[in-house]
């Protein structure tokens, strides 16, 4: 992460060091009898380029590079779960439109099978003699046949919308679970 990249990148700093040394010598033969004309002292300075730092800069290179790499990993992270709720919403729009579209199919079964029962039943108009043709029955059939698919298609879309529903629910963080 990016604390690191900074830890490795203070190791390419430069160091400018104050170098002192010095010795104080004795003269004779007691150890302890010190003279200044006799000791040395030096001073200096060490300074350390990061021009000279192969390793530091490989190092700080790797770990940008890791960084990028774990950037990039969260991001694409990010994207998909964005494109996922996307499409469950989009889904769940689409199962809306279709429970609509199911909805009027089975109103239209309805009416299909009310028209089908009336001309089963219509009276005879003046002085005719009720005749009714082999296509009323069937046609009667067929519209039951209709409805009860339009019926099945109008629960088995209603199914699917609450399910994606309850999907999204789940992946939003919002379900209540006990």
């Amino acid at each position: 992460d990016w604390r690191q990249i900074e830890v490795v990148a203070n190791d390419l700093e430069s160091d400018l060091d104050l170098v002192i040394s010095g010795d104080i010598r004795a003269r004779d033969e007691n150890p302890v009898k010190f003279r200044a004309e006799d000791g040395q002292l030096r001073f200096g300075l060490a300074f350390d380029s990061p021009i000279t730092r192969l390793n530091e800069r490989n190092r700080y290179r790797a770990e940008l590079i890791s960084y990028q790499r774990s950037r990039r990993s969260f991001m694409l992270f990010e994207d998909r779960i964005t494109q996922s709720l996307r499409n469950t919403i989009r889904t769940v729009e689409v199962s809306q439109l279709n429970f609509e579209i199911a909805r009027a199919a089975v109103r239209v079964a309805v009416a299909q099978v009310d028209l089908s029962r009336l001309r089963l039943v219509e009276p005879a108009q003046g002085n005719q003699v009720v005749r009714f043709s082999p296509t009323i029955a069937r046609d009667l059939v067929s519209a039951l046949g209709d409805l009860l698919d339009a019926q099945n298609d109008l629960l088995n879309v209603w199914v699917n919308y609450e399910v994606l529903r309850r999907v999204l629910d789940f992946e939003l963080g919002t379900m209540q679970l006990d």
